[in-house]
């Protein structure tokens, strides 16, 4: 997994697996998901991110194999 910001753009992306998107759904104002051929969606795109969550106050935290179980 990998997230992306553009402060430029104001856009969060969530990129949940690699691949090439071939569809996109946005399934709420400013929330798009990609899909690939086979309908696993690769990511999330959030515009207007900073109107949605507080992007400077983002905490990230890694479960490890025991926790995730």
């Amino acid at each position: 997994m990998k997230i992306e910001y553009s402060q430029e753009a104001d856009t969060l992306y969530i990129r949940l697996q690699d691949g090439g998107s071939t569809e996109s759904e946005e399934i709420q104002a400013d929330i798009v998901l990609d899909y690939d051929d086979a309908g696993v969606v690769l990511g999330i795109e959030i515009m207007n991110a900073s109107q949605h969550t507080n992007i400077s106050e983002m905490i990230f935290s890694t479960l490890n194999q025991q926790q995730a179980a």
